[in-house]
């Protein structure tokens, strides 16, 4: 890192995801990711698949908060996907939209 040059990465949290809004864990060599069980037990059933969504903003220079805010707009408004084995040659997987998230 060049001193003086800021880059910094901002993490969303969709309001769908169990228990939103997620803790954190956060450690001082900084790595950081989503707690989402840190308050209290998940149990993942088959008939019932656990689905998070977060988003991860990387930018160079201090977070702008305009630009933080139309992301998360459009993550918030985003369809939910699963990540299905693919049928298509040389694709391991691919994306299909739910109807109901």
């Amino acid at each position: 890192m060049a001193d003086g040059v800021v880059e910094g990465v901002t993490y969303f949290d969709h309001a769908r995801n169990p228990g939103a809004p997620t803790h954190w864990h956060v450690r001082e060599d900084g790595w950081m990711g989503a707690a989402f069980s840190l308050e209290e037990e998940r149990i993942i059933e088959p008939e019932q698949p656990l689905k998070l969504r977060y988003l991860l903003h990387a930018h160079s220079g201090p977070v702008d908060h305009d630009i933080a805010a139309a992301l998360f707009a459009g993550f918030a408004a985003a369809p939910f996907y699963d990540v299905v084995l693919a049928e298509a040659k040389h694709r391991q997987f691919e994306l299909r939209p739910l109807l109901e998230p």
